[in-house]
């Protein structure tokens, strides 16, 4: 279990004081509490009487591994000898969020797959686009450049040898 000594609090509101606990770590501020070391009235006018500790449990406690808050530290090192003080415990320091992983940008294209087909198709010999009605009646005309369905080519018949 670990321990910590912390502040737990008292009193009514803008009248507050605080009692110096040795609680869980994992207990709610005002919770149950371990031992009671102390406490600190930060209203009293009288500065001895301000932070009152029992000197000898609180060196117990963190002789054992418990870990002062930073607020309790800095009470204890007003109250007590501050030679038999650990470094007061952190709060752990929230790292920034990683830089989200980028998408590699898409491939380039090579420049010969980014034209379109008609212009890549070689046009030696040919000096213009036939258009649309000329390519429909060599269809339907069965002209010399497009074969025709209807009647198909006669087979080579080889020579006897």
């Amino acid at each position: 279990m670990a321990v910590k000594i912390r502040l737990k609090r008292f009193g009514r509101r803008n009248c507050a004081f605080w009692r110096i606990n040795a609680v869980d770590s994992r207990a709610a501020r005002d919770g149950k509490v371990i031992e009671e070391l102390g406490y600190y009235d930060p209203l009293t006018k009288d500065a001895q009487r301000r932070v009152v500790v029992d000197k000898a449990r609180v060196e117990h406690w963190i002789r054992v591994g418990a870990l002062p808050s930073e607020r309790v530290a800095a009470l204890l090192r007003y109250a007590t000898d501050a030679a038999t003080l650990p470094p007061p415990a952190r709060r752990p320091v929230k790292m920034p969020a990683p830089a989200p992983i980028m998408a590699a940008p898409p491939p380039e294209t090579p420049p010969d797959l980014a034209t379109p087909v008609e212009s890549r198709v070689s046009t030696a010999g040919v000096t213009e686009k036939p258009s649309a009605e000329a390519s429909a009646a060599e269809i339907t005309a069965g002209g010399a450049d497009v074969p025709s369905l209807a009647s198909p080519a006669p087979l080579a018949t080889a020579a006897p040898v």
